[in-house]
């Protein structure tokens, strides 16, 4: 298990509720661990939320896109970064609209976060892997466009955000998507040298976009080993958790 954190805290940080991504290549386990550690940290006291809780609150569907109307109009520079990312490549398209909107929803979703009353919320699928998706499915053919607009949606949100990479080797990622019921969603119909040749792009794109968040945010960050079994991985990761939930040390600091 490999381990490298970056634990400072800046001032007034721990008044922040703290927001914990797990990023990496599908099949390292990050749905899996996410659940361990959600019920791991609660068990212990925390008051811990995930993915699906920081979903949408209101009662309907078109109450939702008001919300989401209203939030963009309060917000209008993240209709702005939106806009560009559409217009980003040769041509615009349908895809790359729907990508592009499901990236600019995690600036809504992250600023709801505070609002819920969790301490920690767990994302084991968040902003920094949908920004990749949505340079692969999207068809952004820049990099510079969807790191800016990534970096641009983090510093707007008041969260505390730790990220942790789930290393995975390419080849173990094609053999657990092919044993997933049904395959996976995103590379499940990828075999072969096609699969292995996309999915070691979408992991050098994932770690460059990794570093570019993390730069951008002031993030915690760590790597765990995705090969090892989930109830290891989690066990580090609630240590690490914890870690940063702590209060700092006032003697260390005179």
């Amino acid at each position: 298990m490999s381990d490298q954190s970056a634990l400072g805290r800046p001032s007034g940080a721990s008044n922040r509720p703290l927001v914990v991504e797990f990023v990496g290549l599908p099949g390292g386990g990050k749905t899996t661990v996410a659940r361990l550690v959600q019920q791991e940290l609660a068990a212990r006291g925390h008051i811990c939320g995930g993915r699906h809780l920081i979903g949408r609150r209101e009662s309907s569907q078109a109450a939702h896109y008001a919300a989401l109307g209203r939030f963009y109009l309060s917000h209008s520079g993240e209709l702005g970064s939106l806009v560009r990312l559409c217009l980003s490549g040769s041509r615009p398209s349908l895809a790359r609209v729907r990508q592009a909107l499901k990236l600019s929803v995690w600036s809504y979703r992250l600023r709801q976060v505070g609002t819920r009353g969790y301490q920690v919320t767990i994302l084991d699928q968040g902003p920094v892997q949908q920004a990749c998706s949505t340079m692969l499915h999207g068809r952004v053919e820049s990099e510079r466009a969807i790191a800016a607009a990534l970096s641009g949606l983090l510093r707007g949100t008041k969260i505390r955000l730790a990220l942790i990479y789930f290393d995975l080797d390419v080849d173990l990622a094609i053999q657990r998507i092919a044993g997933r019921p049904g395959g996976g969603r995103s590379f499940g119909r990828l075999k072969g040298d096609q699969g292995k040749s996309l999915l070691t792009a979408y992991r050098r794109q994932l770690e460059r976009l990794f570093d570019r968040a993390a730069e951008a945010a002031g993030a915690a960050q760590c790597r765990v080993d995705g090969a090892r079994p989930p109830r290891e991985i989690c066990s580090h990761i609630v240590g690490h958790i914890e870690t940063l939930l702590s209060p700092p040390l006032m003697g260390a600091l005179q």
